[in-house]
C-alpha cells in the first residue's frame, strides 16, 4: 500500500510538470529583422505550448542574448500560443539567442546578426560588397511580362550572384573590386550575365552616395561590363 501511494504521488508530479518546462520541437524563437542594425529595435517571437505565458527579463552576456519566459498558471490546460516582445537595439556582432526558463534551462535557440547602422544592409534583394560599402540592386523585365527584383546569392566579400525566375537559375554575376592601391586608384565594377532580358543594375557607394547604373536591353545578349573607373572614391 505504501509503495502504491508513492507511485501515485510520483505519477501525479510528472503529470503536473509545466508544459513549457518540458520543452520540445514545437517551441521556437525568432528575431526580426535579421540581420538587424545597431539602430533597430528587435521583435522577438516565441511559439510553443503552455498556459498563461509571459516574458521575464532579457540579458546579454558576451555574444549570448537570453530571453526569459515563464508560465504564470502552469497547472492550467496548456494551449498553443505565439508571444511577441520588443527589445532595444544591440551592439554590432553575431549573437546566439536563447529562450530560457527562470531556472536558465534552454528551450530554443536561434542566431542573430547585428550590423553597424552605417553602410549597406543586406537582404534578399540587396547585395552588399567590399565590407558593406557598396550596395547592389538589380531589376529585370522579361518579354513575357514577368518582372521583379533580382534575388541575391552572396559569394565572397567582393562578389555575388543574382537569380531572377527561380533560386536554382543564376542570371547575373556582380563584382566590386578595390583597386585603390594601384595606379587606377578606384573601385572597379565587373558584371557578367547569362540572360537576354531587360536588366538594370544599380551600384551605390554608401560612403559617398555616388551611384552607377548598368543596363541590358530586352532581347540583347548580356555583354560583360569591365568598368575600371566606376568609383573614383578611394580610400
Amino acid at each position: 500500500m505504501y509503495k502504491s501511494w508513492i507511485l501515485c504521488v510520483c505519477f501525479a508530479l510528472v503529470l503536473t510538470v509545466p508544459t513549457l518546462a518540458q520543452g520540445g520541437d514545437d517551441t521556437t524563437i525568432s528575431v526580426t529583422p535579421n540581420p538587424a542594425t545597431t539602430a533597430d529595435d528587435l521583435r522577438v517571437s516565441v511559439a510553443s505550448l503552455g498556459a498563461c505565458p509571459a516574458f521575464g527579463t532579457s540579458s546579454v552576456e558576451g555574444s549570448t542574448l537570453s530571453v526569459e519566459i515563464r508560465e504564470e498558471c502552469p497547472f492550467a490546460t496548456p494551449e498553443p500560443f505565439t508571444l511577441d516582445t520588443t527589445l532595444d537595439p544591440l551592439a554590432a556582432g553575431s549573437y546566439t539567442v536563447n529562450l530560457v526558463l527562470p531556472d536558465e534551462r534552454i528551450l530554443a535557440t536561434t542566431q542573430l546578426e547585428v550590423l553597424d547602422a552605417t553602410g549597406c544592409i543586406p537582404s534578399s534583394t540587396v547585395l552588399c560588397l567590399n565590407n558593406r560599402r557598396f550596395q547592389v540592386e538589380v531589376e529585370f523585365s522579361a518579354a513575357s511580362g514577368q518582372s521583379g527584383q533580382g534575388q541575391t546569392l552572396e559569394l565572397t566579400d567582393d562578389s555575388g550572384l543574382f537569380t531572377f525566375f527561380n533560386a536554382s537559375n543564376v542570371e547575373l554575376l556582380v563584382k566590386v573590386l578595390d583597386a585603390c592601391g594601384t595606379q587606377f586608384n578606384s573601385f572597379w565594377v565587373f558584371t557578367a550575365g547569362l540572360t537576354n532580358v531587360q536588366v538594370d543594375i544599380t551600384v551605390t557607394d554608401t560612403e559617398t552616395n555616388q551611384v552607377k547604373t548598368y543596363s541590358n536591353n530586352q532581347g540583347d545578349v548580356f555583354e560583360a561590363v569591365l568598368d575600371t573607373g566606376a568609383f573614383e572614391t578611394c580610400p
